[in-house]
């Protein structure tokens, strides 16, 4: 079973403070991607080389809250000060081919994966993405969010703008 790093997660107040956070430190301007209706949020993605890329995420204040907490423990009162004061990289997602088998093989008490999707400029993505049912991060966010792609061979960031950014680590 093939499992990987597939993004990482920038949590914001605003998208737009992300998104002007990310400019300042990187030199770059991260372009708008979408609405996840399912959970009330909005991202901003661009790519870091093949099958790897940056999301900034905020709260959608267009959009109506969830009937569940969002995931990235977004709905967390300490997680929610900690981004009010500073936004932050809260976590890391594992992309695998078999989603199920890993959350069953798996020590960590991983929840089933819910399903997601979201219509883009370049059609319809659609995955499965494991988020407890109170919204919070494996480990605090050092364990990764898992995630499965429905098509895997088209994986999302080989269509994202090319910013020249690449991660050279990750430390947890």
């Amino acid at each position: 079973m093939r499992n990987q790093l597939d993004h990482l997660v920038f949590c914001a107040t605003t998208l737009k403070e992300g998104i002007d956070h990310i400019g300042e430190a990187l030199g770059v301007k991260v372009p708008s991607a979408g609405i996840h209706t399912q959970m009330g949020t909005h991202n901003a993605v661009m790519q870091l080389g093949n099958n790897i890329y940056f999301e900034i995420i905020a709260i959608n204040p267009e959009s109506d809250a969830p009937q569940r907490p969002r995931w990235f423990s977004m709905d967390n009162a300490s997680d929610r000060l900690a981004i009010h004061s500073k936004p932050r990289l809260i976590t890391w997602v594992a992309n695998t081919e078999d989603l199920k088998q890993l959350t069953n093989l798996s020590t960590y008490p991983y929840p089933e994966g819910l399903s997601m999707t979201r219509e883009t400029k370049n059609g319809l993505l659609e995955w499965s993405i494991t988020v407890a049912e109170d919204g919070t991060l494996p480990a605090a966010g050092l364990l990764p969010t898992l995630i499965q792609w429905k098509q895997p061979s088209l994986h999302p960031s080989n269509k994202m703008i090319d910013l020249g950014c690449r991660l050279a680590s990750l430390t947890g």
